[in-house]
């Protein structure tokens, strides 16, 4: 039984390291942010897709694509984050299925606004579930541990006697 509570107690903090690395991964990094400050443009290659967050969703925004045609700009999910004590609402994309490879130009009516690759939710549903498994184990574990050391100490005071 404590051997049991101890490997359970190490799969919880492995998964707990799992769940930091799965959370800041499904987050977009500082590098891959780009603030839009007049024209910005931006380069999509593969049916990549990036999405333009506002801070304040008021704000409109114009995308000119590679061809003569109307880029959908269409962000069919909400997609919301914190970046520098701001909060950020999805407002629109660039790229994306369908959409052609090539240099799209983002032009905005307002401040505040960053495109960057989208949240990926995948991560973020791993790294919960990898949080939650990870508590549990870890709970278990402790259990195991706790009643396994009160057994052997109680069995150790028998034969002594």
């Amino acid at each position: 039984m404590i051997i049991v509570g101890a490997i359970l107690m190490a799969v919880s903090v492995v998964l707990f390291v799992l769940f930091a690395t799965q959370l800041m991964s499904a987050i977009p990094s500082e590098d891959d942010v780009v603030t839009v400050s007049g024209p910005t443009e931006v380069q999509i290659t593969g049916e990549e897709m990036k999405v333009i967050y506002a801070s304040d969703v008021s704000v409109g925004c114009d995308v000119t694509g590679p061809t003569a045609d109307v880029p959908d700009v269409t962000l069919r999910i909400s997609m919301n984050w914190g970046r520098n004590g701001e909060n950020y609402t999805g407002i629109g994309k660039v790229g994306g299925d369908g959409q052609p490879d090539g240099t799209y130009t983002v032009e905005c009516d307002g401040d505040g606004v960053v495109i960057a690759p989208p949240i990926s939710l995948s991560g973020i549903t791993t790294s919960v579930l990898s949080a939650v498994v990870g508590g549990f184990a870890g709970l278990i574990g402790l259990v195991l541990l706790i009643v396994g050391l009160v057994l052997r100490a109680g069995q150790k005071k028998r034969v002594a006697a």
